[in-house]
């Protein structure tokens, strides 16, 4: 009759008590029973409850509220709503005999926790009321931490499960167990939350130095209207060809981290879980903006700009294609990357046209703006501005080397080339390097650039031949000091021609 009662009474003992591991609360118990003759296991417990400080309500309640579980308890039972359930997944014992488990998400109003339920196919846990949305009663589970730390409910063959569907009610929807991405603040814990995909999800295959086994993952973005978000699935083994741009997708147990850019990212592996989510809509808005008033990170922002300067496109190994330009609007420059197949949407403009773009991410660097564009930034080519919105005239004119001052930025200029381009790498970052001297009416520059000169232009450059350079960045620091020549920089959106 007592054997739930014990159970119960030294759960609550170790979850009040983390200090104390089940086997000295026991012999705690034991002790008594030495010192007591004749006490029951049950009177033992409940006296070192009460040596310990534990608070124990006089009415006792047997389910024990997710929120408050913790690692180590036994015979643990709890009531909530399924979230989420995963595939049926296979594993190979010391024994060398098949066991399977199904992981899932249980949730009430106190908190969720992620279930694995062992040795029991989808089918029979359907059967017992497993299944999203529904709740269930689950009696004689266990907790441990798994190796991330997070607390998880283990239920076993031994364990009891009950459909609670009368009692469907009574417990949170599952969006409201759902955290909005406008909230997602810090990269710390786990996360279920729910967003619209706004881009085709992109796989791609890496090798990490030291493995043979080639690695893949996908990533998309996902935004509720007011924030973007970054999801990035590590070795996709399911099915995700139904993630699409418009598709809202909830995801449980994800992983927020700190990305490349900054932010912040949510990561899905073996413990997380995506499905889709209906009765959910966001409206996408991108509000016009001008360039100063841009943050770092991803904008949903529309912006109106001319082009300046156009690159060279350019393909790299994994055949993705990229071309940057240099433009501006009424209110400052910037500098542009595009990546993907919207590169080849730019290929055909010329200095002078106006685009415009809407949702990308940002970067500030020393006073410069730079934005990169992917396959879902929308581009609108020559499009309507509104009058408040129209950019100034791109400045197509050639600039004479002697007329570059301090207030120069981006400027198209000619020349004879009089020594020609030589690179060499620069240990120990291993970056290619390159520079080369021109000359015009008697006043020489030297132009210095990243990568190979083939990237800036079309044909091998040799001395005494007439070019011309598009886009080239001024370096101020030649005029704050005497240098002999005036210093010149190839940027990503700069290009050379050869005068014929």
């Amino acid at each position: 009759m007592y054997k739930n009662k014990i159970n119960f009474l030294l759960n609550e003992i170790i979850r009040q008590r983390p200090d104390l591991s089940e086997d000295r609360v026991i012999s705690l118990a034991q002790r008594k029973k030495e010192e007591i003759k004749g006490i029951s296991d049950y009177t033992a417990l409940l006296l070192v409850a009460i040596d310990l400080g534990v608070k124990l309500s006089v009415k006792q309640s047997f389910i024990t509220p997710i929120g408050k579980l913790v690692d180590s308890l036994n015979s643990v039972n709890v009531k909530g709503r399924i979230l989420w359930v995963g595939q049926e997944k296979k594993f190979k014992r010391r024994d060398g005999t098949t066991g399977m488990f199904v992981r899932a998400g249980i949730g009430d109003s106190t908190g969720v926790c992620s279930v694995i339920f062992w040795d029991r196919p989808r089918r029979e846990l359907e059967e017992l009321g497993v299944v999203e949305g529904n709740v269930v009663e689950i009696s004689y589970a266990s907790t441990r931490k798994s190796l991330s730390g997070e607390v998880e409910l283990h239920v076993g063959l031994k364990s009891e499960i009950m459909d609670r569907s009368d009692e469907i009610d009574q417990y949170p929807p599952t969006a409201d167990f759902l955290k909005p991405l406008s909230e997602i603040m810090s990269a710390s814990g786990r996360i279920y939350t729910l967003g619209q995909v706004i881009n085709e999800p992109v796989k791609t295959k890496f090798k990490i130095e030291g493995e043979d086994e080639e690695r893949s993952l996908l990533w998309f973005n996902i935004t509720d209207g007011k924030k973007v978000v970054r999801v990035v699935v590590w070795n996709p083994n399911q099915n995700y060809e139904w993630v699409k741009p418009g598709t809202t997708v909830a995801i449980f147990n994800a992983k927020p981290k700190i990305g490349l850019n900054g932010e912040i990212e949510l990561h899905v592996g073996k413990v997380s879980h995506i499905s889709p989510f209906s009765g959910k809509e966001y409206e996408i808005k991108f509000k016009p903006s001008i360039l100063k008033d841009l943050k770092q990170g991803y904008n949903m922002a529309k912006i109106y700009v001319r082009i300046n300067a156009i690159g060279k496109l350019k393909i790299f190994e994994a055949k993705r294609k990229s071309i940057s330009i240099h433009a501006s609007d009424i209110s400052s420059d910037v500098n542009i990357t595009f990546i993907g197949k919207i590169a080849e949407k730019i290929v055909g403009l010329k200095p002078g046209d106006v685009i415009s773009i809407a949702g990308f991410r940002v970067r500030l660097r020393r006073g410069e703006i730079f934005i990169f564009c992917d396959d879902f930034t929308e581009l609108d080519i020559n499009p309507e501005v509104p009058s408040e919105f129209i950019p100034p005239p791109a400045n197509a004119n050639f600039v004479n080397l002697s007329d570059i001052s301090i207030f120069h930025k981006v400027v198209n200029i000619q020349g004879n080339i009089v020594k020609e381009p030589k690179e060499e790498i620069i240990q120990p970052l291993q970056i290619k390097k390159g520079e080369f001297y021109i000359e015009q009416s008697g006043i020489p520059a030297k132009i210095s650039y990243n990568g190979t000169i083939m990237d800036y232009s079309a044909e091998k450059l040799e001395v005494g031949e007439l070019i011309k350079i598009y886009g080239a960045y001024v370096d101020p620091t030649s005029f704050l000091i005497e240098a002999p020549y005036i210093s010149l920089k190839l940027r990503a959106f700069s290009r050379i021609e050869k005068v014929t």
